[in-house]
C-alpha cells in the first residue's frame, strides 16, 4: 500500500535551495499535501485557480481535460506577513472509461 511504503522517492526540489525533496509517502503528504486542514477551506474553486502565488499554475497545460477542485485558505490580513500564509489544494480527475479518477494532487502556497 501507498500509504505505508517506507521507500524514499523524489518528489521535486525545494524552493530556494534547489535540493531534492526525497521523502516516503506519508511524509511527504504530511509536509506538502496534507499541511493545513483543507476541510475546513471557507472558498472553493471548481475549475478556476483562486489564489496564484509566485510559483507556476500549469494544472490545465500539464493536465489537458483535468477538471480540479480547489480548496482555498486565505491568509492573514493584508498588507502584512500573515497575508502570504495562505494555502490551496487542488484535486484533479480525468475520464477513463466513463469513470473519473483521481490522478493531480497540487498543493500550492505562498514561496521564496
Amino acid at each position: 500500500m501507498f500509504a505505508t511504503d517506507s521507500t524514499a522517492y523524489v518528489w521535486g526540489i525545494y524552493d530556494g535551495s534547489g535540493e531534492p525533496i526525497e521523502m516516503t509517502p506519508s511524509s511527504y503528504f504530511a509536509e506538502f499535501v496534507f499541511s493545513r486542514n483543507y476541510c475546513e477551506s471557507t472558498i472553493i474553486g471548481v475549475n478556476r485557480i483562486i489564489k496564484s502565488g509566485n510559483a507556476l499554475e500549469n494544472i490545465t497545460e500539464m493536465f489537458p481535460g483535468v477538471k480540479f477542485v480547489e480548496f482555498h485558505i486565505p491568509g492573514g490580513e493584508k498588507d502584512s506577513l500573515e497575508e502570504l500564509d495562505w494555502g490551496s489544494l487542488r484535486l484533479g480527475f480525468e475520464e477513463l472509461d466513463g469513470r473519473l479518477w483521481l490522478t493531480v494532487i497540487q498543493n500550492s502556497r505562498w514561496t521564496i
